[in-house]
């Protein structure tokens, strides 16, 4: 694990989707680029109004343009 106070990177990226659920994948990654964590989360987007699930498919459609190899890193 990191010190405290050492900087580490977090990158994230899409792994897709499955059923109703938004997958993304995490990488924390120490200061000598040691892969020191992993995990991933499901994420699930609702209706503002009905609080009803939307499908995935229905928000890829609509914004087709936007890249799902999108990453970041914090420093």
């Amino acid at each position: 694990l990191p010190k405290w106070k050492e900087s580490f990177k977090l990158r994230t990226w899409s792994k897709g989707t499955k059923s109703l659920f938004w997958r993304r994948d995490y990488q924390v990654i120490d200061s000598s680029d040691n892969v020191i964590g992993r995990s991933t989360s499901e994420w699930i987007v609702a209706d503002i109004n009905d609080h009803r699930p939307i499908r995935p498919s229905t928000l890829i459609n609509a914004f087709s343009d936007i890249s799902s190899k999108a990453s970041f890193s914090i420093a």
